[in-house]
């Protein structure tokens, strides 16, 4: 099967699965229902003749809070089971889609659509056509370069997603200038600068370096368990700077990873920290230029003050 990673958005054009239309889907899920991002991802499963696709809003029952919290957890299986994830990168609600007219950003921020030029030759009747392809600036979101990614990359700014592509074996990002392929083992973008990247830079602080291929390692086994916490940190300080609309979704978004990593350690999980690592763990801070306040939690969803999910 086949996993999607996308931005859900708000409002009108969000497809989900409820107690009140669980019936009608099993039934039924016509396709002019579906929202772009939906419909491309379906067209994409098709090509690679994948016979099934998850997609999160359609395949947990978002009103019934005992099924959500049974599929939650299981986020980790989903993603790092799938064949393929595709990423809804560049899109910011379901209506966006993958497949769309790609444009380019200039230098200085302006979008303009990919153009084709025809050169008319004396010599025949029928002009050639060239091609003219503008190098892409995509790849610098994934890179790390682009603190500020605005809406053309808006899928990696969001908490949840964060997971699923640290989870997931292989991705492709669908980008609105370029596709990036992401896996264990390498990433790649049409443009080929990260081919240029592996051979200039001798230093890559990417997220891919970082986390991506040191999560792998620690969950096929490899590295000692300082190794573990030492990359746990990472994820959190990476993580706790991404968006999610409800803050009490904070610790659930994160659950998969947790999960993960709960099998390479014999520790108990707290609230976002590892017991056997609470000296380190306890000594987190919020970054100076931001403003913070507690979370005004439900009784029985709460997180404590010592953790950082608690902020």
């Amino acid at each position: 099967y086949i996993a999607l990673s996308h931005c859900w958005g708000k409002g009108e054009g969000i497809l989900t699965t409820t107690t009140s239309t669980i019936e009608e889907r099993r039934r039924e899920i016509t396709w002019s229902s579906l929202p772009k991002t939906f419909q491309d991802a379906i067209s994409i499963t098709r090509a690679l003749e994948i016979e099934y696709l998850w997609i999160d809003s359609l395949c947990i029952i978002q009103d019934d809070h005992l099924d959500w919290q049974a599929e939650s957890v299981k986020m980790a299986d989903v993603y790092s089971q799938s064949y393929l994830t595709i990423a809804a990168t560049a899109s910011s609600t379901s209506l966006g889609g993958c497949l769309f007219n790609r444009w380019h950003e200039t230098l200085d921020g302006h979008e303009i659509p990919h153009s084709i030029s025809k050169f008319h030759s004396e010599r025949t009747d029928v002009p050639p056509e060239i091609k003219l392809r503008y190098s892409a600036r995509g790849h610098e979101y994934f890179a790390g370069n682009c603190p500020d990614m605005g809406n053309d990359a808006l899928l990696l700014t969001r908490a949840w997603a964060f997971q699923e592509r640290i989870l997931s074996k292989r991705i492709i990002h669908f980008h609105s200038e370029e596709m990036i392929w992401e896996c264990q083992e390498c990433r790649s973008c049409e443009c080929g600068y990260f081919d240029w990247e592996k051979s200039h830079l001798v230093y890559d602080h990417s997220f891919h370096e970082l986390v991506k291929k040191t999560f792998a390692k620690l969950h096929a086994g490899h590295g000692t368990q300082e190794d573990i916490y030492r990359t746990w940190r990472k994820l959190i300080e990476m993580f706790t700077a991404l968006d999610i609309t409800e803050e009490l979704d904070r610790l659930p978004a994160v659950s998969g990873l947790a999960s993960c990593i709960s099998q390479r350690l014999d520790s108990l999980y707290m609230a976002g920290l590892w017991k056997d690592d609470l000296p380190r763990g306890l000594l987190w801070n919020k970054r100076p230029y931001q403003r913070s306040q507690r979370i005004r939690f439900a009784e029985d969803h709460y997180a404590p003050t010592w953790s950082w999910a608690s902020i």
